[in-house]
């Protein structure tokens, strides 16, 4: 039988407390493996769960990259040279032009309005006697694709010109010495406004264009820490903006690959915007698609492209497609050609195959008829520059009154309504039937919903994307 230990008896909680005494006031060696406690090795970089407000994107306590993106403002950014360089080969190449290994490495940004990309340098560039796009440093692009600034491009000197005063105040730039002889003064000076103007609108469209690459520039460092880019989640077509100025700087930096991923999902949030976004301007969305090798946009760009080639109705121009892309366009125009020929070719030939039931000079009337006006249209299509129009084939299909109406085939024969009726609908179920595989639509977007009048049967798959391997 167990003996039962009593706890609360005197002397043996007498005895607890004296041990628990003596483990306290034992003293312990720096070397006991009992008390000898193992620290994890410092990271580099943080983890997210170790992130704090303090020490989290997009500063960094421990980042030695600097980078200041608006002049006269301390660093926006402190990031780490580990992760720049292991994604952008622009970075590592940078980082590499310094001897020292251990330092801190500052970047700046071109605070040039008009420059078409500004980017970042090692070295800040005065602008402060920069009024002239001349005086400042060129961008050139070696072989390598590696996009630098050329700082030993000497400054051009600008003329001195006398300090305005007077009259020359109301309306500088307007001199009295350099006044176009015969020409009136209130002339003049409706010029010098004009100018202003355009220089005042040409700069706020290029102040809109550099706060947005700034922007681009915030996004693509968050891609290099895996955040997601702060697009803009309800309209589709300013997300194409910043789409396209992250794509333009993740290729001079040479960090596609890094971007294409998070651009390409989050595009594909917008879901029927996306589509709708992309039927009113499908080329620019083609380029867009093929930096990024997203084939759901590339399909639904290359059916609208290719489905009145060679026109082009968009704002963007077609010579804005590269080589390969227009490749594939000019074969999917060339397959709906082909299609539409084949097409038409059955529709005039093998009528005369048709079993009609009336008497035979009925018949030949009617089939005459039904060539006259179906080659007639066929032929101002084509004549017109409409040929990519489906007008007539979806006439044909729809059939009824929409083609060949019984009153106006009979007042062209000259019989009588009932007396053709039967053969003409016999006509009409034949040529519906060809016509069909010109109706179908591949379109995300509905085209009755958009007013879409071209084709949209073309079928696109895998082997059709410029950056297969099948492809190239």
């Amino acid at each position: 039988m167990k003996r039962k230990q009593n706890f609360n008896t005197p002397s043996s909680s007498l005895e607890l407390s004296k041990k628990q005494k003596v483990i306290k006031e034992t003293p312990r060696s720096i070397t006991d493996p009992i008390i000898q406690v193992s620290r994890p090795p410092t990271a580099s970089i943080p983890t997210p769960s170790q992130m704090t407000p303090k020490n989290a994107f997009p500063k960094f306590d421990i980042g030695r990259v600097h980078i200041q993106l608006v002049s006269g403002e301390p660093a926006c950014y402190q990031l780490h040279k580990p992760v720049l360089e292991r994604h952008s080969p622009w970075f590592k190449q940078e980082f590499e032009k310094s001897a020292k290994e251990d330092q801190d490495y500052t970047f700046f940004l071109d605070q040039d309005l008009h420059i078409n990309v500004p980017l970042l340098h090692q070295k800040r560039i005065s602008i402060a006697t920069a009024t002239s796009s001349q005086s400042l440093p060129s961008l050139t692009t070696p072989t390598g694709g590696l996009a630098v600034i050329d700082l030993t491009t000497p400054a051009k000197k600008l003329p001195k010109t006398e300090t305005p005063t007077g009259d020359d105040l109301k309306y500088p730039g307007l001199r009295a010495d350099v006044k176009p002889e015969g020409v009136p003064q209130s002339a003049t000076t409706t010029a010098i406004l004009a100018q202003q103007k355009q220089a005042n609108e040409s700069n706020a469209i290029a102040k809109k264009r550099y706060k947005g690459f700034v922007e681009a520039h915030h996004h693509l460092f968050r891609i290099y820490y895996h955040y997601l880019p702060q697009l803009h989640s309800t309209d589709a077509g300013q997300a194409l903006l910043q789409c396209e100025k992250i794509v333009t700087l993740a290729s001079i930096y040479r960090c596609l690959n890094i971007v294409r991923p998070y651009l390409g999902s989050i595009l594909l949030q917008f879901h029927r915007d996306l589509y709708i976004a992309i039927a009113r301007d499908p080329p620019r969305w083609l380029n867009l698609s093929v930096a990024l090798e997203s084939g759901p946009l590339f399909t639904e760009a290359l059916i609208h492209c290719a489905g009145c080639w060679p026109l082009c109705e968009w704002p963007t121009s077609s010579s804005s497609l590269s080589p390969p892309t227009i490749k594939v366009v000019e074969s999917k125009a060339k397959w709906l050609a082909d299609l539409r020929s084949k097409i038409n070719l059955e529709l005039l030939v093998d009528s005369h195959k048709i079993p009609l039931e009336g008497e035979q000079h009925v018949r030949e009337k009617l089939l005459s008829i039904y060539h006259t006006l179906l080659s007639e249209q066929i032929y101002k299509d084509r004549t017109t520059g409409k040929q990519h129009l489906k007008t007539i084939y979806k006439a044909i299909f729809e059939g009824g009154e929409a083609f060949l109406p019984e009153e106006q085939v009979a007042a062209i024969s000259g019989y009588d309504e009932d007396e053709i009726r039967d053969d003409l609908n016999t006509l009409k179920s034949f040529a519906k039937r060809p016509v069909a595989p010109l109706l179908e639509d591949n379109l995300m977007a509905k085209p009755q919903t958009l007013g879409i009048k071209y084709f949209t049967c073309i079928e696109v798959t895998a082997q059709d994307y410029p950056w297969s391997t099948s492809h190239s």
